[in-house]
């Protein structure tokens, strides 16, 4: 079983205007926003798990493309997904990410209060 979770969207909605959709669950106090160019890698880390924000480690793509990698660093599980805009992606606590962007992509971060991005990332290199 994948350390990792994809959702969709509950219902997307299109007109001339272009696509409304809806991904729960999301909860947040702040949100981080993210622009990445295509070809780069994002992440790197893990997390304890000591935050609920990473508790799991949720991310919304909101354009783009990208792959998502990861390696559960206590069963030595491997796996990756392509992600595909919209979609939300959950990792859980222990387990190592990175995030390769297939095109230029924006991803956003629910954040909960108190919120300290370096308190329970720990970056490493497989």
């Amino acid at each position: 079983m994948p350390d990792y979770r994809v959702i969709m969207p509950n219902s997307s909605k299109s007109n001339d205007l272009g696509i409304s959709c809806e991904i729960n669950p999301f909860r947040a106090d702040s949100v981080g926003v993210y622009y990445r160019r295509a070809g780069s890698v994002s992440g790197k880390h893990y997390h304890t798990g000591s935050l609920p924000t990473t508790n799991p480690e949720r991310h919304i793509l909101v354009k783009g493309q990208a792959i998502l990698r990861t390696k559960n660093l206590e069963t030595g599980e491997v796996g990756s997904v392509v992600l595909v805009a919209p979609c939300l992606w959950e990792v859980e606590p222990q387990v190592y990410h990175e995030l390769e962007a297939v095109e230029d992509i924006i991803f956003i971060e629910p954040r909960l209060a108190g919120y300290d991005p370096d308190s329970d990332k720990i970056k490493m290199r497989l």
